[in-house]
């Protein structure tokens, strides 16, 4: 996404910032991808462009916008800032634009003219299989499956995720600025198995916690009538036959 904000920029002519909640300030990404400390102190997200309308450029912005990790409900707060945001940006004369990074993200419905969503896909099952033949033989893959048995479709994205970072940082070490977007980024079995390695599935980490769910499953009962409508979902057993 940086690569694509960075196009964006150079044909914009304008600065690109990025920022989570990791930084106390914007930093500035240069031609090689790599981010610099910048004069501008942010420590609010959202509410730091708001309020400083002045400063041009294109920015990028992590985790500012996901919803509540319980209810899966957005923060009215947020809903306003966007809102707030979606005109203030399209009014100013300043050239502002803002990109917000998500792993998943399902927008209201009142928000849903206002911003767009920008999709960058799964691979397809061919790609896969090409991604599979050229950095694994059979053992390999045998044994990365055999790795990640037990991790959640969540915990397996978040592996292949940092996995990627771990392979970007070592390019920027290894590489000069100008030859950084000419090698290709790199990643072996090791590079999977050693993220592996650093995290307890959840599976095992709240055993307990499941192995009561699972027992308790018998007495549940549906919480509203059954879905008659056109809309319906066919039934899904969760735990059990």
């Amino acid at each position: 996404m940086l690569s694509f904000g960075y196009q964006l920029a150079c044909a914009r002519e304008l600065p690109l910032y990025f920022w989570n909640q990791g930084y106390c300030q914007l930093r500035k990404v240069d031609d090689s991808l790599k981010l610099s400390e910048s004069d501008y102190i942010c420590t609010s997200g959202l509410d730091w462009l708001l309020n400083n309308h002045d400063v041009r450029g294109i920015f990028v912005f992590e985790g500012v916008i996901s919803p509540d990790t319980v209810t899966g409900i957005f923060a009215q707060s947020t809903k306003i800032m966007l809102s707030n945001l979606a005109y203030e940006l399209t009014a100013n004369s300043v050239p502002r634009f803002l990109l917000c990074l998500e792993s998943y993200v399902e927008l209201p419905v009142e928000l849903a003219p206002l911003v767009p969503v920008l999709i960058n896909p799964l691979p397809n099952a061919i790609a896969i299989q090409n991604f599979v033949n050229n950095c694994c033989d059979r053992k390999d893959w045998l044994r990365l499956l055999r790795e990640t048995k037990l991790l959640t479709p969540a915990e397996i994205a978040l592996m292949v995720r940092k996995t990627a970072e771990n392979a970007f940082y070592r390019n920027t070490q290894e590489c000069s600025g100008e030859g950084l977007g000419e090698k290709p980024l790199t990643v072996t079995m090791k590079d999977f198995l050693e993220v592996r390695s650093h995290f307890t599935p959840s599976m095992i980490r709240e055993e307990d916690k499941i192995v009561e769910i699972r027992n308790k499953a018998v007495y549940a009962r549906p919480a509203a009538s059954p879905d008659t409508s056109r809309w319906a979902k066919e039934a899904e057993v969760l735990f059990g036959s």
